[in-house]
């Protein structure tokens, strides 16, 4: 071979194991603790639910993967043997927001019940009927 074909080759060898050990170690990365971050969004729940219904494509450029803080009524509180989901809605509204509780909030929806105000903090991932929030913690 060449020499700067061996060059090349050892060139790419080395970047891919650099790009590798990269990726490893944000896999590894812990999440996010959601008590602790600061909300980059504060917003009604009416008003989140309003603008992806009005303009899905802008909202998730404006909102997408952003730890948003919601005010809202709940509506429902659906707790299964996986998870904890807290739904905040108007009464007339057709859809919601889904607040997947994380598990270390768990103990604090016992307390809870619908028609009652709340404010919770999490990661927005998107609007399928209703917008979704993911590893939410309340505020008191």
């Amino acid at each position: 071979m060449k020499k700067t074909t061996k060059i090349t080759l050892l060139f790419l060898i080395l970047l891919i194991s650099l790009v590798t050990i990269r990726l490893v170690f944000l896999y590894h990365q812990p999440h996010k603790d959601m008590t602790q971050e600061i909300a980059s969004i504060k917003i009604a729940s009416e008003d989140l639910l309003k603008d992806f219904q009005e303009d899905e494509s802008l909202a998730n450029t404006i909102y997408l993967e952003q730890i948003t803080q919601v005010q809202g009524t709940i509506t429902a509180i659906e707790n299964n043997t996986e998870e904890v989901v807290i739904v905040l809605s108007e009464p007339d509204s057709f859809g919601g927001i889904r607040c997947h509780i994380s598990p270390e909030e768990y103990t604090k929806v016992s307390a809870l019940t619908t028609g009652q105000q709340i404010t919770i903090k999490g990661i927005c991932t998107g609007y399928l009927m209703d917008v979704v929030l993911v590893r939410c913690v309340l505020i008191p």
